[in-house]
This record gives structure tokens, sequence and C-alpha cells, in this order.
């Protein structure tokens, strides 16, 4: 990305940002969780915010997200404002794997314990390594 596109993104991505906080009005009032979006209320004020507990329309797939009722710059009336990233996107437990091997992806990570399965206790190790190159 050269210089120039790089400057014009982050105008654009702080004035998406000033607008969406002059958009909640005096601030974000928590007011609670519901189940799914689709359960947000249709008459909220300005800067209400609640929680998502679950992804979807139906189910238990935790969702993690908050929206904050506002109006961004541009828009003829307010909507749910989504405020940060899905926190349970950061981790896909599907591709946690307990063993590395020769069809392990770039997609797939150790566990904790795999990696330590795998590497053991390195400073041990390392005392313990005699090359015959005077190596302690």
């Amino acid at each position: 990305m050269d210089i120039v596109t790089l400057a014009l993104a982050k105008k654009s991505a702080k004035q998406y940002t000033d607008d969406a906080i002059e958009g909640l009005g005096k601030g974000i009032i928590y007011k609670g969780a519901v189940n799914y979006y689709n359960d947000l209320p249709n008459n909220a004020s300005i800067g209400d915010c609640y929680s998502v507990l679950y992804k979807g329309t139906s189910g238990t797939d935790p969702s993690g997200l908050e929206y904050a009722w506002g109006k961004i710059s541009g828009q003829s009336s307010a909507s749910w404002i989504q405020l940060g990233a899905d926190v349970n996107d950061f981790e896909d437990s599907n591709n946690k794997v307990i063993a590395i091997n020769e069809n392990s992806t770039d997609t797939q990570y150790p566990s904790a314990k795999c990696v330590y399965d795998l590497v053991g206790n390195i400073e041990e190790l390392l005392e313990n390594l005699d090359t015959g190159n005077g190596v302690e």
C-alpha cells in the first residue's frame, strides 16, 4: 500500500469513528444483554448499549458482541452500531491440534502441551547439550 492510499484509509477510518462517536450523543449507557441480534429493541434511545449473547437466531454459539444505538453521518435514521470485534473469533478451536507432523497446515496451531511435548524443557536440554565444541 502506498503512502497516499494509507493516508486516505486513515482519514476515512478516523472520519467514520468520529461520526460514530458523535452519533452516540452523550455517551453509551449499558442496558443489559439479549440472546440474539434480532432481540435488540426497536425503540432504543441514542447511546443505549446491549450485549448479544449468541450468534445467529438460535442456538448457544457465543457471540461476544456489543451494539450501541446511534446515527452515523449520512444516515437518515439511527441503527445498531457494532462496538469492537467479535472476541470469540480470535481462537478457532477447530484448528487447535495436539500433535505437529508432516500433515500439519498453516491454519492449525498447537496447544501449550503440544509445544511442551515437542520442545520439552529447552533450557535443561541446552544446559545438558555436549557438542564437543566447548559448549557448556
